[in-house]
């Protein structure tokens, strides 16, 4: 069972690897048989360079091939702050819905480039205490192949494209204390017209909006193939520079898909997650069939 809840920044680094567990494993609701087992907490936090930390995330996950109540995925109540280690202030996280999703209470945290975080997670009446630690990556450049035509909202848009146009490329600079990237192809339109008339998806129609590829640290150009877009529309492109944490995470799904690994590999100490730093460029596109 992977719990699938999005806030705000938190889905573009965590929907890809999620939908991608969802469509290996599938995401029962109604249990065929009876298993005893106790459901794992999970801490879940994304630091975006630049940006206010809106959310975290504290909630119980049962193993991929377990079941337990949706109802009792919530941990509400609990202490949490993050720790800025450069010089020891403090953000705390507080969850006044008892919905599990966590809010800064008072202090905002923007986090820079080459901070060092910690975080704490702890619910002493249940005996829960995770924590974790990274680093922001630092702020890049992005060039685009094609140039974009315009800006809107502060995204770089490119002029309409189709499968039949040379690929997108990006070039960009060495962003530093990061350990890899991760490129998500987002569609933002929901009527699903497929680019290709012969194409057929099998499956969850939504899952198949995102795209998603691994780029190794040292990398500074992708040239991005048509395969990472189904469906006509909108789409949003975006690079991003990961710590150490995350990369090894999403590398471990890929390790999961080949069957070389069965466990997912986690940085939040004392249960399940991933507290991770990260720093973005994105830009949009609209992509039409060929005529």
């Amino acid at each position: 069972m992977i719990q699938a809840i999005f806030k705000s920044k938190m889905q573009a680094a965590a929907i890809p690897a999620l939908l991608l567990l969802m469509l290996m494993f599938g995401c029962d609701r109604v249990p065929t048989e009876v298993e005893d087992y106790v459901a794992e907490p999970m801490l879940t936090a994304f630091l975006y360079n630049g940006e206010p930390a809106d959310t975290v995330m504290l909630e119980r996950v049962a193993p991929l091939y377990g079941y337990y109540d949706p109802a009792d995925h919530v941990i509400p109540g609990a202490d949490i702050k993050i720790i800025r280690q450069n010089d020891q202030a403090e953000f705390i996280f507080t969850d006044p819905d008892s919905d599990g999703v966590y809010t800064p209470d008072g202090n905002v945290l923007v986090p820079a480039g080459g901070e060092q975080f910690s975080i704490e997670a702890r619910k002493d009446d249940e005996g829960l205490f995770l924590w974790a630690e990274t680093m922001i990556p630092d702020t890049f450049a992005m060039a685009i192949t094609p140039a974009p035509i315009d800006t809107v909202d502060g995204f770089p848009i490119l002029d309409t494209l189709t499968r039949a146009d040379p690929n997108i490329v990006l070039n960009w600079t060495d962003p530093g204390n990061y350990a890899g990237y991760v490129l998500n192809v987002i569609c933002e339109d929901s009527t699903f017209v497929p680019l290709d008339p012969d194409f057929s998806f099998h499956g969850d129609e939504d899952s198949s909006r995102v795209s998603f590829d691994v780029i190794m640290e040292g990398f500074n150009m992708d040239i991005i193939p048509w395969i990472h877009f189904n469906w006509a529309g909108w789409h949003r492109v975006e690079l991003l520079a990961v710590d150490d944490g995350y990369f090894n995470y999403f590398f471990s799904v890929f390790r999961m898909m080949m069957g070389q690994v069965t466990e997912l590999e986690y940085n939040v100490q004392g249960g399940l997650g991933i507290f991770a730093g990260l720093s973005e460029r994105s830009f949009r596109v609209y992509i039409e069939p060929v005529e």
